[in-house]
């Protein structure tokens, strides 16, 4: 349930799920989490070009746009994090920090080409193809890391690349064929969207 009384909202959450796992190999739960029944409550104030808001967690939020910039800023008591994003020069730039660690991505069309480009090297190139779409993509290395906190572990993974190709049939369901230098695998798909 949620209502709105001016700036204030109200959400009520009133069922109890139950995300227990039963096999805790496939990275699940292996116990519930508690009680997820909640009421929060968030205000949104517009003041001038920006807006307020404040939720019963005590996170701060301003946000707006500015001169064709947009801007968010979260306080959060050690994890704020900053967004903005624009369109300069027919080129899209979004930028994230999150306690101290920032992110980033470029995105642009040149000669009907989207290209795209991240912080963690990774460059993705789509286009048309005789009807289809081609999107041809550059994944980085990533290095093993473990998790304390969660027990979980990231494994390392050497750079690869990836070819795919998608169209969209007349029933409106999509094939698309991914070929990966990962493993030199060759993956089918349809999709449809209801």
């Amino acid at each position: 349930m949620a209502t709105t009384i001016g700036p204030v909202t109200v959400s009520a959450d009133m069922y109890d799920e139950d995300d227990s796992a039963t096999v805790s190999s496939t990275g699940g739960l292996s116990v519930d989490s508690g009680d997820n029944r909640s009421v929060t409550v968030s205000l949104d104030a517009p003041i001038g070009d920006a807006t307020i808001g404040l939720d019963d967690t005590g996170d701060v939020t301003v946000s707006g746009t500015f001169s064709g910039v947009t801007v968010a800023h979260t306080i959060k008591n050690g994890a704020d994090k900053t967004t903005g994003s624009a369109s300069i020069a027919g080129m899209d730039i979004s930028v994230t920090n999150t306690s101290g660690a920032s992110t980033w991505s470029l995105a642009t069309t040149v000669s009907g080409v989207d290209l795209t480009l991240t912080d963690a090297q990774k460059i993705t190139a789509a286009f048309g193809l005789a009807g289809n779409t081609m999107t041809v993509s550059r994944i980085p290395a990533v290095a093993s890391a473990s998790n304390t906190q969660t027990a979980y572990t990231t494994t390392a993974v050497d750079k690869y690349s990836t070819v795919a190709i998608s169209r969209t049939l007349t029933s409106g369901a999509t094939l698309a064929a991914t070929y990966s230098t990962k493993d030199d695998s060759l993956t089918l798909k349809a999709s449809v969207a209801f």
